[in-house]
């Protein structure tokens, strides 16, 4: 579940993920969740090398400056 706490609209959210094997990220298509509501958003991460029980989605906090080319 993904909730839309801001006042805008956004494409993507970052999320990390993480498996027994590998450490990476993933961005999710939130665009069609509006400000102030909630929706379900269904992304395959690392399917090909991950049982969907193994992964382990993850915060990734806010981007600053230096970070900002990762989200």
């Amino acid at each position: 579940m993904v909730d839309n706490g801001s006042t805008m609209r956004l494409p993507f959210l970052s999320i990390g993920v993480r498996g027994p094997t590998l450490r990476g990220g993933a961005w999710l298509r939130v665009s069609g969740i509006t400000p102030d509501s909630s929706g379900v958003v269904q992304h395959y991460c690392y399917k090909d090398l991950l049982e969907p029980t193994e992964v382990e989605v993850f915060d990734v906090g806010d981007p600053t400056p230096e970070t900002r080319d990762r989200y």
